[in-house]
């Protein structure tokens, strides 16, 4: 189970259920995440403050988007993956495309 919280990207493993941080494997900026969508190819992608980032599944930070590169807002809030695996992001001034 991944978890998005205001301390970063977490996940909770059986039998334990501890929560675990996913960002020590390459921390963002900000860790802070609104919103997180596990895409078909088991990707975690994060909505955060001043970003969206992409994680492997072991946690691994792949890939970082920063708000100052083009986003309208910097907080970003939802993620959805359509049928062609474009990642739609979504906040407080609009609504953005990843291909």
């Amino acid at each position: 189970v991944w978890l998005s919280t205001y301390q970063g990207l977490h996940y909770v493993e059986p039998p334990t259920y501890r929560f675990t941080p996913a960002d020590v494997l390459g921390a963002p900026a900000d860790l802070a995440m609104n919103g997180l969508l596990v895409a078909r190819n088991g990707h975690v992608w994060g909505a955060r403050w001043g970003s969206v980032t992409e994680s492997a599944p072991t946690g691994r930070l792949l890939r970082e988007l920063p708000a100052r590169r083009g986003f309208y807002d910097r907080e970003n809030r939802r993620l959805a993956e359509d049928g062609r695996g474009h990642i739609w992001i979504g906040n407080i001034e609009g609504l953005h495309r990843y291909v």
